[in-house]
């Protein structure tokens, strides 16, 4: 008999990947614009379960789950759309971003993956590469002063 195990896959490639900045650590988190058009706004609006339409994300009203896939632990974000000169303007997560940065200690510089998982009506998200934290940059440079 086989043994069957079930485990949360990570795709292969993801759809945004991010190196974060100083503005993607406050409050909210800038999500690439054409990215979002180009591969996951499509999705959503046509979506067979719940579409979601432009004017939902204009006006704020549309909370969609984000899942950490590394940490198994789900965030309830909103995606949102700024207007610039009554323009669709860049799109965003809200709500629980503050939460998720603090949960996985977000730095500039780590590197961050986000892909639409159109199955389960969520977005998945994982840390690609975490950039060195200062205090390890002091620790190796003290090394590196002991050797020579």
């Amino acid at each position: 008999m086989a043994n069957l195990e079930l485990t949360l896959s990570q795709p292969d490639s993801w759809t945004i990947t991010k190196t974060l900045g100083e503005n993607d650590l406050g409050f909210q988190f800038l999500l690439p614009k054409r990215d979002m058009e180009d591969y996951i706004i499509t999705e959503l609006k046509t979506d067979s379960v719940n579409p979601i339409s432009a004017s939902d994300i204009l006006d704020g009203h549309v909370l969609l789950r984000l899942l950490d896939v590394d940490t198994g632990v789900g965030y309830l974000m909103r995606l949102t759309q700024t207007r610039v000169q009554n323009m669709p303007g860049s799109y965003y997560f809200r709500n629980m971003w503050g939460d998720l940065k603090r949960d996985r200690d977000l730095r500039i510089g780590d590197v961050i993956g986000i892909s639409w998982d159109k199955w389960n009506h969520q977005f998945l998200f994982h840390v690609i590469y975490v950039a060195p934290r200062q205090q390890q940059q002091q620790q190796q440079q003290q090394q590196y002063q002991q050797q020579y």
